[in-house]
C-alpha cells in the first residue's frame, strides 16, 4: 500500500512502496536481482578470474610472438576481455550501491490512476522494461554466435589457440559449446551493467517530470482563488518548498549514481574504442565469409541499440531539467507576497544549469554526445576504408 507523506502538500501524489510496487521490476530483477543470486554472483567472481588469467596468457603470448599482423587478429577479442571485467565489476559492487540509494529516495506516483500522467509512465514503463528485455536477449544472443567455432578460429581468438595446444581433439566441441555459452553470459553481464545506469536514470527522470506537474497545479491555483487570498499564498508557498525540497533530493541521488557509474562509464569509454578500432582493422584486412558477418552483425546491432538506449534516457533526463526551468518561468509569480517570491527567485536559479549526466566538464550523455560519436565512427571507417583501397590499387 502507497502512503501519503505528513509532508507531501501536494494530494495528488503519494508515496510509492518502493521497491515492492516498482514499475520496473521485471527490469531490475534482470539487471540487479538475479546478481544478488549466490550462484550467479559466483559466476560473475569466476568470470573475472578466469579473464584476468586469459589476460595475462595472452598479453604474454603477444609480448612473445608480437608482430603486426598477430596483434591485428588479436586485438578485438583481448580488449573485449578488459571490457567484460569492467561490467562484472560495475554489476557486483556499483549496481547494488545506486539501487540502495534509489531505496532511500521517496518515490512519488499519482494517487489517481487514471490520471493521464499516470498513464503515460505506465507506458514509458512497459517500454523501458521491454527494451531491457530485448538488449539483453540480443546481446546474449550476439555473445553467442561470437565464439560459434569455424576453421582458423585460433588465429582470431587466443582461447581457441589454447583449445587446440592443450585440449584433447575429442573434446574440443565440447568446450568450444561451453566457451560460446560463456561468452553469452559475459555480453549479458556486460548489457545489464548498462541497463542498470538505464533503470536509475529512467526512476530519476520519472520523479523530476512529478515535480514538473507540481509546479504546473500551481496555475491552477492562481486561477481558482484571488492571487492575493492568504490561502491561496500559503499554499503556494508549501508547493514551492516541497518543490525545492524533492527536487534537491532526486539531484543529490542523480549524483550518487554519477558518481558510482563514472569510472565505469569511462572505462567503458576506453576499451569500447579500442575494440571498435581493432575490430575495424581486422574485418578491413580479413577475408569477408558469411560466418564473419555472423559474428559482427549482432553484435554491431546489439551494441548501437544499447548505445542508442543510454544516449536517449541521457538526453530525456536533461529535457527534465529544462522543462521544470520552463514551467517556472510561466508562473505569475509578480501578485505573491514578498516571502514566496523570494522562495521562487531560489527555485528558479537552482533550475538555471539543466541536470546532465556528465563524463567530463564538457561531455554528457545525451543527442550531442551521440551525433559526436557518428561522426567519429564515420570518420574512422572513411580512413580505414581508404587505407584498404589504396593498399589494393
Amino acid at each position: 500500500m502507497a502512503e501519503t507523506d505528513r509532508n507531501n502538500v501536494n494530494t495528488d501524489f503519494e508515496i510509492s512502496d518502493y521497491p515492492k510496487n516498482d514499475c520496473l521490476k521485471l527490469a531490475r530483477f534482470f539487471c540487479f536481482d538475479i546478481f544478488e543470486i549466490t550462484l550467479i554472483k559466483i559466476l560473475v567472481v569466476a568470470t573475472v578470474y578466469v579473464i584476468l588469467l586469459i589476460t595475462l596468457a595472452q598479453t604474454y603470448s603477444l609480448l612473445h610472438n608480437f608482430d603486426l599482423k598477430y596483434f591485428n587478429q588479436h586485438a578485438p577479442t583481448y580488449f573485449v576481455l578488459q571490457f567484460v571485467i569492467v561490467s562484472c565489476c560495475g554489476v557486483l559492487f556499483k549496481g547494488p550501491k545506486c539501487l540502495e540509494k534509489l531505496k532511500e529516495l521517496r518515490m512519488f506516483v499519482p494517487k489517481d490512476k487514471k490520471d493521464e500522467i499516470f498513464k503515460k509512465m505506465e507506458r514509458e514503463a512497459r517500454l523501458v522494461n521491454f527494451g531491457v528485455i530485448t538488449l539483453l536477449l540480443l546481446g546474449s544472443f550476439s555473445g553467442f554466435v561470437i565464439l560459434v567455432p569455424s576453421e582458423k578460429d585460433q588465429d582470431t581468438y587466443f582461447i581457441y589457440d589454447l583449445i587446440k595446444d592443450f585440449m584433447l581433439p575429442s573434446w574440443k566441441i565440447q568446450v568450444s559449446l561451453m566457451c560460446c555459452i560463456g561468452c553469452a553470459f559475459f555480453t549479458y553481464v556486460t548489457v545489464a551493467n548498462f541497463c542498470q545506469f538505464i533503470y536509475c536514470s529512467f526512476h530519476i527522470k520519472r520523479q523530476r517530470e512529478l515535480t514538473v506537474n507540481c509546479i504546473r497545479k500551481i496555475h491552477a491555483l492562481c486561477e481558482s482563488r484571488a492571487c492575493n487570498c492568504e490561502q491561496h499564498q500559503e499554499e503556494i508557498k508549501e508547493t514551492l518548498k516541497f518543490v525545492i525540497l524533492y527536487q534537491n533530493d532526486i539531484i543529490a541521488c542523480g549524483y550518487y549514481v554519477i558518481k558510482q557509474a563514472w569510472p565505469v562509464i569511462l572505462s567503458h569509454s576506453v576499451f569500447a574504442g579500442l575494440f571498435f578500432i581493432s575490430m575495424l582493422f581486422l574485418v578491413l584486412t580479413v577475408e569477408h565469409t558469411f560466418i564473419l558477418y555472423a559474428r559482427i552483425v549482432p553484435i554491431i546491432v546489439s551494441s548501437t541499440l544499447t548505445g542508442i538506449s543510454v544516449i536517449t534516457l541521457g538526453q530525456h533526463l536533461q529535457d527534465s531539467t529544462v522543462e521544470c526551468f520552463n514551467e517556472l518561468c510561466t508562473l505569475n509569480w509578480y501578485n505573491w507576497n514578498e516571502e514566496n517570491k523570494k522562495i521562487y527567485l531560489i527555485m528558479l536559479s537552482n533550475q538555471m544549469v539543466p541536470f546532465k549526466i556528465k563524463l567530463t566538464e564538457n561531455i554528457a550523455i545525451n543527442y550531442s554526445l551521440g551525433f559526436v560519436l557518428c561522426k567519429t565512427v564515420y570518420s574512422v571507417v572513411s580512413v580505414l576504408v581508404h587505407m584498404r583501397n589504396a593498399k589494393y590499387n
